[in-house]
């Protein structure tokens, strides 16, 4: 279910199979959404300097958005949120062998909550060109990509945090000789099913 002033964008800048922006309130509920790939030469997986396909693309939307429910597959990026802190529910999505990126955040705090991330690049990337960025991963589950998380500082700060009671991937370090290391609060869990 798609709602509200969305677009389909598919240009030599990328392709994205839903895309709001600019204070346009989206809820992208319950959908299944695969094969955004950008094949043009200026297309690839370093964020900042080339253009990736997204399934969810997210360009300072209005409050009250909601990404929920939904399975993305196959797509060079899963979901990307930019901008305007305040303004999106990214909850109990299933992101399964995006090419490059699963989630990404970029100029914003922003929490994924019940989110499950499996195969690709980088699991979960936050960058920071203006503003100071966060990517809470709550109740997360990173398994079999080559980087789980990656923080991309340019103009400002970027991370990646873990909210308490979330799982932090150990698996998924030792598996793909990934040096990360973190302390984890309370035991981890899986209770996200495919």
């Amino acid at each position: 279910m798609i709602e509200d002033e969305l677009q389909t964008v598919q240009n030599e800048n990328g392709k994205a199979g839903v895309a709001f922006s600019f204070g346009a309130k989206g809820n992208i509920i319950q959908s299944k959404i695969s094969g955004n790939l950008c094949n043009y030469p200026n297309c690839g997986p370093d964020f900042l300097t080339q253009v990736q396909g997204a399934a969810i693309l997210a360009i300072e939307p209005a409050s009250g958005s909601t990404i929920s429910n939904n399975q993305i597959s196959s797509n060079d990026l899963g979901i990307a949120v930019s901008g305007n802190s305040g303004c999106c529910e990214v909850d109990l999505n299933l992101l399964k062998n995006n090419r490059f990126f699963g989630i990404a955040i970029v100029d914003g705090e922003r929490t994924i909550s019940n989110t499950k991330i499996s195969g690709g690049n980088v699991g979960a990337l936050a960058t920071a060109f203006e503003v100071d960025t966060a990517a809470t991963l709550n109740r997360a589950i990173i398994t079999g990509t080559t980087t789980p998380t990656q923080e991309l500082s340019v103009g400002a700060t970027a991370e990646v945090v873990f909210a308490p009671r979330s799982v932090q991937i150990a698996q998924a370090a030792t598996l793909t000789d990934n040096p990360i290391s973190f302390s984890l609060l309370t035991p981890a869990y899986a209770d996200i099913s495919d």
